[in-house]
């Protein structure tokens, strides 16, 4: 199986995602990210990998993102409801073995504190 929490430091073309070190998880976590933020829609993803400066997700492969773009992340925070962070579309990729879906790294918005 392929480490996607490796992908950062494979295909981030800024090399920004280089200087992060990810941290896998061992069971992907659900959340929802809104790429749109005055029409409200929420995107099914999966978080894969976690780092000081942003997430790693899987989404469906027909969402279209667009580097830099900014969004919403909202995910499940420990028994205190839903936790909503800003963050930017810092790369995109196809998914290395499902066609079918890609995935992305997000960085967390640095104001957002």
């Amino acid at each position: 199986m392929f480490p996607l929490h490796r992908l950062p430091n494979i295909c981030c073309s800024s090399g920004a995602c280089r200087e992060a070190e990810y941290w896998p998880m061992d069971y992907p976590q659900e959340g929802w990210l809104q790429l749109d933020l005055a029409s409200g829609e929420d995107i099914p993803v999966e978080l894969f990998a976690f780092s000081k400066q942003g997430v790693g997700v899987i989404l469906m492969a027909d969402v279209p993102l667009q580097q830099g773009s900014s969004a919403l992340l909202m995910m499940q925070a420990h028994g205190a409801g839903l936790s909503q962070r800003p963050v930017r579309l810092c790369w995109h990729r196809p998914h290395p073995q499902d066609p079918q879906r890609q995935v992305a790294g997000l960085r967390f918005d640095p104001n957002d504190r």
